[in-house]
């Protein structure tokens, strides 16, 4: 009998033994991101990328993070010689053997190292803004206020987004610079008139970059207008002042200027399950906090790749083999699911949540949000509750409708937010959904976007 039971504890560890490495394998690598400030994504023509400081965050499934230096990591190669965006792909292999590659967009840039003298310089954002709010985005979106300022976040740093162009040493043109020297002038709005900034009074408001024509506007800015004058350093003796200048008038306001889609995710304050994203953009949980408006500078499209992956509280936002229920839900609908947006009740892609007596500016100085390219949902809830879930057979009046509820800007107020004044105030923005608008409404799973 004892030898019986000494077969039974050897074969019961074997079968632990067994459970725990497979547990062990199946704990894959689910996403790889870059950390911010390690890694120079824009660099200039023909210089050398310099990947030995690159650190990238490594998340397994069972959500444990791993910090990866150069050292263990595999690195493309990209073409500096011309310019233009390029893609660096980033490899890493574990201990077990398992991979995961990133590609990063490298954009190479002409500078004015590239020729002798600059013969034009613009704003893109200046250009895009102006044309933004005169016309119609579509048949359907108007700008009904087109006399609305360029307002500009002292959070961080406001950039132009110039263009330039000049003659090299054989009298060619080159165009398509995005950094020559600037001279800059900053001017402040008082008793009706402007008055340039001299001295102290400069740092005060204002801290100028003329290489990357840039300004950082301190907190005593806010509520303030100014009117910023730009030329280039380096003029060609040919060139008309008017071509290489330009001149616009700033409102300053508590925010922070978003020129991207991962930064949009500063409007999410409900946790930090944007943590990777913050890194990559170089924010912490508690600079989101802080907080208190967003504007745009640029159209921002948004894909999946662009938002959280997972709540503070370990749900998939997006279907995976793993997801729970995903061997049932994925039998609810005719579409594939993989991939799709999950339905989270009350979760956004980003949620912020409004203190009492606390207000929130979201200023799109004309500028877009589009989710085009963003994936429907398919299933209306995660198949635990079957008449939650949605089966497509036909188009008949009969089949079972479908309502997304993946919302885009989630906004919540705290509970007494209704006995004080409480904001979030929307201004010159342009929605874009990722669903046709169609009179069959069956299974549509667009987002709902605010």
């Amino acid at each position: 009998m004892k030898k019986l039971s000494k077969i039974l504890m050897i074969f019961s560890v074997f079968i632990l033994s067994s459970i725990a490495l497979v547990a062990c394998g199946e704990n894959k690598i689910s996403t790889m991101t870059l950390k911010s400030g390690t890694l120079e994504t824009v660099i200039e023509k023909d210089k050398t990328l310099d990947t030995s400081n690159v650190v990238v965050y490594v998340t397994y499934q069972d959500n444990t993070r791993v910090e990866v230096g150069a050292k263990d990591l595999t690195f493309g190669t990209i073409d500096t010689q011309t310019t233009g965006d390029k893609s660096l792909s980033i490899k890493y292999t574990d201990d077990k053997k398992q991979s995961k590659e990133i590609y990063v967009t490298i954009k190479v840039v002409a500078t004015e190292a590239d020729i002798l003298s600059v013969s034009s310089l613009s704003s893109r954002l200046l250009a895009d803004y102006s044309t933004n709010k005169i016309n119609n985005v579509s048949e359907n979106v108007e700008y009904k206020d087109q006399e609305q300022p360029l307002y500009v976040g002292d959070d961080n740093a406001f950039n132009f987004r110039i263009v330039a162009g000049g003659f090299d040493g054989l009298d060619n043109f080159v165009g398509d610079i995005e950094k020559v020297r600037t001279d800059i002038t900053v001017s402040i709005l008082q008793d009706g008139d402007y008055q340039e900034l001299q001295g102290d009074d400069i740092a005060y408001y204002v801290s100028i970059d003329t290489e990357n024509t840039e300004l950082d506007f301190t907190e005593n800015a806010i509520g303030h207008t100014f009117k910023v004058e730009v030329c280039a350093s380096n003029v060609d003796a040919s060139a008309n002042i008017s071509d290489v200048s330009f001149s616009a008038e700033l409102v300053v306001v508590d925010a922070y200027n978003v020129y991207t889609a991962k930064q949009l995710s500063v409007f999410h304050n409900e946790d930090d399950s944007y943590s990777e994203i913050w890194d990559e953009i170089g924010l912490t949980y508690d600079d989101v906090l802080n907080i208190k408006g967003i504007i745009l500078q640029d159209n921002i499209s948004i894909t999946k790749d662009d938002v959280r992956q997972k709540t503070a509280d370990g749900k998939d936002m997006f279907w995976t083999t793993s997801t729970t229920n995903y061997n049932t839900a994925k039998d609810y609908t005719t579409e594939e699911l993989l991939g799709t947006p999950v339905d989270n009740s009350g979760c956004g892609l980003y949620n912020r949540r409004i203190k009492s007596g606390d207000e929130f500016n979201f200023i799109g100085n004309y500028f877009s949000v589009d989710l085009s390219d963003f994936p429907k949902m398919v299933v209306e809830s995660d198949g635990s509750n079957s008449k939650n879930a949605v089966r497509v057979e036909s188009d008949t009046v009969d089949a079972q409708y479908m309502t997304s509820h993946l919302c885009v800007f989630y906004t919540w107020a705290s509970a007494n937010a209704i006995k004080t004044t409480t904001q979030v105030n929307w201004k010159n923005v342009s929605l874009t959904g990722n669903v046709e608008f169609e009179k069959n409404i069956v299974n549509p799973g667009g987002t709902l976007l605010m």
